[in-house]
């Protein structure tokens, strides 16, 4: 077996280990958070500024269409997928929840915190995180290499949350 391939397989059986061990954790976190009727204090204020009552219940065809998928588009699915497992699981109601309280949810419990971890998994691996711009440096040989710099990490992280 070449170096590479191991180099797969032990990559797979570590996600595999790694979703045994946390898909009860990571479910019964999202279960929380989309179940229970305790707002954060941010999250108040958002519904406040956007004049959404987070205890009224949406009817299943006066659910919103995701039209900010472009910018919320992770928020947006969670939030999509918390209706419809709603949806499936209230036999007895049509209501399915308030749209902009999944999805403020989401962002504020669920996305934000991921997007952090996911920014410090990128700083301890060396992603460039700063505010300068290209720097120039000169090489042992004499030759000159461009080092590009940037917000790379925090918004690689949002860029992998979106995309996956």
């Amino acid at each position: 077996m070449s170096a590479a391939m191991e180099l797969n397989v032990v990559s797979l059986v570590t996600q595999l280990v790694a979703l045994a061990v946390l898909h009860q954790p990571v479910g019964a976190y999202l279960a929380t958070t989309f179940t229970g009727s305790r707002h954060l204090a941010l999250e108040r204020r958002l519904y406040k500024l956007s004049g959404t009552d987070p205890m009224a219940e949406l009817r299943a065809r006066s659910h919103p269409r995701p039209c900010v998928q472009i910018f919320l588009s992770a928020a947006v699915g969670l939030a999509v997928v918390v209706a419809l497992i709603r949806g499936i699981t209230r036999s007895e109601t049509s209501n399915l929840g308030n749209f902009w309280v999944d999805l403020t949810r989401g962002v504020i419990r669920v996305l934000l915190p991921l997007a952090f971890l996911g920014a410090v998994v990128l700083l301890i691996t060396r992603v460039i995180q700063n505010w300068g711009g290209t720097d120039i440096h000169t090489l042992v040989t004499g030759a000159q290499q461009t080092v590009p710099g940037g917000p790379v990490t925090s918004q690689e992280a949002i860029t992998l949350l979106a995309s996956t």
